[in-house]
């Protein structure tokens, strides 16, 4: 295929010959046409006679002269025609004079024995194929003329030792030099633009090259198996493609040296460059594309400067030499198999702020090979989960992870819960594709995006709870989730990627918070959804939602009404609570709302925080005097922090423990509310809410019993009491714990004050 466009002007040539005379007259053993586009000139042509005898007509070196006379009148040459001298292979020399202006294709394609070229000024291109196959000769004088340089203009030129090429050239054509194995030296001007595809591909002997800073276009494989030191000053653009080579491909190039005005460096820039042992890659890029250095088996050490933001996918795959990596604070995608098989790779540090990890990324690397079966975490992130999964075994991410990987649970089919922390913010995709087991699931608040078949294929997931700060729910997110029965869609989600609730067949209602409906990705979103089914939305978005593509599908599209509520407090002055409806808590009078906000630890104390809104469904412990107030609902609220209030809409049984979670109820068995662990098979009525405390987060046993402290912004959040003396009931600790026997020289709170007893 590389040379198709050579023969095609052959076979042109051949049948413009049996159509017309080849030529016009003979002077001295050339041939002319007379140029009927301009007056007095002629073209140097070929004979007609395309036959082996014409090949060996012209011996020794030819002087083309600058006019001939025919027939008393006087003509100037200013063309050598295509094919004019074309496989004469006895042919050793050539003058052009000055007054040709131009020489076309194949004009001298495959005369085997010229050894020296002079292109004088007055050319002003060199036309494809002109000096193809002229394997002897071995020097070439290209004048300033000259702007272009032809498809495989010198292409096949084995010979060639030295040729400059001139300041003025703009564009140097594909295969242009290729196979030119003597050159061992080439000078590039600033004025080339455009280097194309193979341009010097096979150039064995360079002993360096530099690209200078004006290209903005090199093709596949332009210096592939060239040799040497090669110096870059340009951007380098994605010329390459999945089953394409970057510009540098398969070249034996020994260093690089990136210029520091280079920003850009495009996909399979240098794969398979197997000799290249070091690189030099200046601050300015921001980005390394996919493959670029896949391959490169003979490179042991490479810095990634600060101000790159991500790396590609199979970036350094294969580099199997490569045994020092730091990924710079800055970069927040790392690609797909992106180090795969760096098998010499031992340790590897990934910053905080890397939010995506492609799947395999670090398969294959010593590090990753030397860890063992469990969950493999690169600093922020929870990478891969390596080997099976036992049944029935609760997985705990640790405190602190940023990232699930892509691909890090996928097909762990015995995988049946699942705890994330709240310190996550992002969930790869297809990171539980397959968990087949998998029934229910809590996405932290920190989690900002969903990504592709993040949960595709997960068929006994029966229930999760997509938080406020999602704004995107990507392709294939929920696919095959057969055994969901509802779902509520946030009010920041603007877009749901096709396929992402397909075939969820069990789902009888949706509750999109939504007031602009979201985008959807396609008309599979909801295929193998009853269309019938309720969708809750605001009731001021009904319309919108009736005419938005793919929403009007649906024929039960009903509005959520504001509405006014009565919540009564006991005579505790406390207690739990949870509605259907979102809540406004900010204008009532006497009564306050909070969220279990943390745990700790070494006190046994749970934080309450005080919250002016509330979701729908969202476990709630209120507090005010005995009585009833009128709450407002809302149409839809955020909430953005951890809670570990579970609400109940309805009567549900709960266990004391159930592995992941030891649960607690409100209740005041002697007298005084304080939260105390369930006894298995207990029911939590509905419209309350109980608290639920990761079991790992307990340092012992699971505690009997759980007090509480309130924080409303305030310095103690203690109220006035009628204290009189220091050993009244109405003495709190500093946790806000009310205290029935002060140590004597204790810190505590007394009216608000902090006094020592």
């Amino acid at each position: 295929m590389k040379h198709i466009k050579h023969w095609l002007a052959t076979i042109a040539v051949l049948l413009c010959s049996i159509a017309v005379s080849a030529h016009d007259f003979e002077v001295g053993g050339i041939y002319y046409n007379i140029n009927s586009r301009e007056n007095n000139t002629v073209e140097v042509t070929y004979r007609g006679e395309y036959t082996s005898s014409y090949s060996n007509e012209y011996v020794g070196t030819i002087t083309i002269p600058e006019t001939v006379t025919y027939n008393d009148k006087t003509y100037r040459v200013t063309l050598i025609s295509e094919y004019a001298f074309s496989y004469c292979s006895n042919l050793t020399g050539i003058n052009i004079p000055e007054s040709v202006t131009s020489i076309g294709w194949n004009a001298f394609d495959g005369c085997t024995n010229i050894t020296n070229i002079n292109i004088p000024e007055s050319v002003l291109s060199i036309r494809d194929f002109v000096f193809y196959n002229c394997s002897s000769l071995t020097n070439v004088t290209i004048s300033g003329g000259v702007k272009s340089i032809g498809y495989c203009a010198f292409s096949g030129c084995s010979s060639l030792t030295n040729i400059t090429i001139p300041e003025g050239v703009t564009t140097i054509g594909e295969s242009a030099f290729s196979g030119c194995k003597k050159l061992t030296n080439i000078n590039i001007p600033k004025s080339v633009v455009s280097i194309g595809n193979w341009a010097f591909s096979n150039c064995s002997n360079f002993t360096s090259v530099t690209i200078p800073e004006n290209v903005t276009s090199i093709g596949n494989g332009a210096f592939s198996g060239c040799t040497g030191e090669l110096f870059v000053n340009c951007n380098i653009t994605a010329s390459g493609n999945e089953t394409g080579s970057g510009a540098f491909y398969n070249s034996n190039f020994t260093s690089v040296i990136i210029g520091d005005n280079v920003t850009n460096i495009g996909n399979y820039t240098f794969e398979k460059c197997k000799n290249l042992t070091s690189v030099t890659i200046p601050q300015g890029v921001t980005s390394i594309g996919n493959s670029v250095f896949g391959g490169c088996t003979s490179l042991t050490n490479i810095t990634i400067p600060k101000g790159v933001a991500s790396i590609g996918k199979y970036a350094f795959s294969g580099c199997s030499n490569l045994t020092n990596l730091t990924i710079p604070e800055g970069v927040t995608s790392i690609g797909e198999g992106a180090f795969y098989n760096c098998s010499s790779i031992s340790d590897i540090f990934v910053p905080e702020s890397v939010t995506h990890v492609g799947e395999n990324a670090f398969n294959g690397t010593a590090w990753y090979n030397y860890q063992p079966e469990g969950m493999v975490y690169v600093d922020k992130v929870i990478y891969k989960y390596k080997g099976t999964i036992p049944a029935n075994v609760p997985i705990v991410i640790k405190d602190g992870t940023k990232v699930v990987a892509d691909g890090a649970f996928s097909y762990c089919n015995n995988l049946t819960d699942i705890i994330m922390p709240k310190s996550l913010t992002g969930i790869g995709n297809k990171s539980f594709r397959g968990c087949s087991s998998l029934t229910n699931i809590i996405i932290p608040e920190s989690v900002t995006s969903i990504g592709w078949n993040a949960f595709d294929g997960c068929s006994s997931l029966t229930n999760i709870i997509i938080p406020e700060s999602v704004t995107n729910i990507g392709v294939q997110a929920f696919d095959g989730c057969c055994s969901l029965t509802s779902i509520t869609l946030p009010e920041n989600v603007s877009s749901i990627g096709d396929y992402a609730f397909r075939n969820c067949s069990s789902l009888t209602s949706i509750t999109c918070e939504a007031i602009n409906p979201p985008t959807i990705g396609g008309s599979y979103t909801f295929y193998g959804v009853n269309k019938s089914i309720s969708i809750y939305v605001p009731e001021s978005s009904v319309s919108a939602y009736q005419s938005a593509s793919y929403w009007k599908d649906f024929a039960n599209i009903i509005g959520v009404l504001l509405k006014e509520l009565i919540l009564t407090i006991s005579e505790y002055g406390s207690g739990t609570y949870c509605s259907e409806y979102a809540l406004d808590f900010s204008e009532v009078e006497g009564l306050k709302a909070y969220a279990a906000t943390g745990y700790d630890s070494e006190t046994g104390v749970v934080t309450l925080t005080r919250v002016m809104t509330a979701k729908a469904g969202m476990g709630l412990f209120v507090k005010g005097e005995p009585g009833d107030y009128v709450v407002p609902t809302l149409e839809s609220t955020s909430f953005n922090t951890l809670n570990m209030l579970v609400g109940t809409l309805e009567d549900v049984i709960v266990n004391g423990t159930d592995g992941l979670y030891t649960n607690y109820k409100y209740a005041a068995p002697d007298g005084e509310p304080l939260f105390y662990q369930f006894a298995d098979g207990s029911t939590q009525k509905a419209g309350r809410a109980y608290l639920q405390i990761p079991t790992s987060w307990l340092t012992t046993t699971a505690a009997k019993s759980i007090s509480y402290r309130f924080d409303d912004g305030e310095t103690t959040d203690i109220e006035n009491s009628e204290i009189t003396t220091p050993n009244s009931e109405f003495i709190y600790d500093l946790y806000g714990r009310r205290v029935e026997n002060p140590v004597k020289g204790g810190v505590y709170i007394v009216k608000g004050k902090k006094i020592v007893y």
